[in-house]
C-alpha cells in the first residue's frame, strides 16, 4: 500500500494482450492461468529489476508506475521504457 501524495509527473505503463481471448479460446482454464500467472510472474521481476511499482494485474492486463512511490524524476520514462522493452521480449 502507498500513502497518497500529489506527484506533477509519472510515468505508467499499461499492457494489454491483443485477442487473447480468441487465441485463448479453444485452451483449458489451466492453460490459460498458467499461461497468465508466468507473464505476470515475469513482468514482476522486471519491475523489480528496474524499480517500478506494480499496481495492478488483472487478466490480460498489467499496470506499473515509476516516480510515484519513490523519487525517479531523474530517470522515471527511461525505466518505463527499458521495462516495456524488455516486456515485449518476454512476452
Amino acid at each position: 500500500q502507498i500513502e497518497r501524495d500529489h506527484k506533477d509527473m509519472v510515468t505508467i505503463f499499461a499492457s494489454d494482450i491483443v485477442q487473447f481471448d480468441k487465441i485463448s479460446a479453444h485452451w483449458s482454464e489451466a492453460k490459460v492461468k498458467g499461461l497468465l500467472d508466468r507473464f505476470h510472474g515475469k513482468l514482476d521481476e522486471l519491475c523489480r529489476k528496474h524499480d517500478i511499482f506494480k499496481v495492478h494485474a488483472i487478466g490480460v492486463s498489467y499496470f506499473a508506475v515509476a516516480n510515484l512511490v519513490k523519487d525517479q524524476t531523474h530517470d522515471h520514462c527511461k525505466r518505463v521504457v527499458d521495462f516495456a522493452k524488455e516486456a515485449i521480449l518476454v512476452a
